[in-house]
């Protein structure tokens, strides 16, 4: 699910890039969920590539989840605070 989740941020990031996409609503339409879901999960394409890679070596910290990672909110910029809100 954790893997899941980022690679469907990832995917959602390019068809905005893209042009597939006009904007979040769009994507959230297309995906049957709410614009503030979306919103909150196209966050996920930018988090640090350390993190990343942790999570698809399956060398994430034990309580990273995707349910952890979908409640966290407002994702840091710095990748350096993200590792730290994250656990790292």
């Amino acid at each position: 699910n954790l893997m899941a989740l980022i690679a469907r941020s990832y995917r959602w990031l390019q068809d905005l890039k893209e042009g597939r996409v006009n904007n979040i609503t769009e994507i959230a339409a297309n995906e049957k969920m709410d614009d503030g879901d979306a919103s909150r999960f196209i966050q996920f394409a930018f988090l640090a590539p350390e993190i990343v890679t942790s999570i698809f070596e399956g060398r994430q910290p034990l309580d990273l989840t995707s349910e952890k990672l979908k409640r966290l909110g407002s994702l840091p910029h710095s990748w350096s605070d993200q590792k730290s809100r994250l656990g790292y």
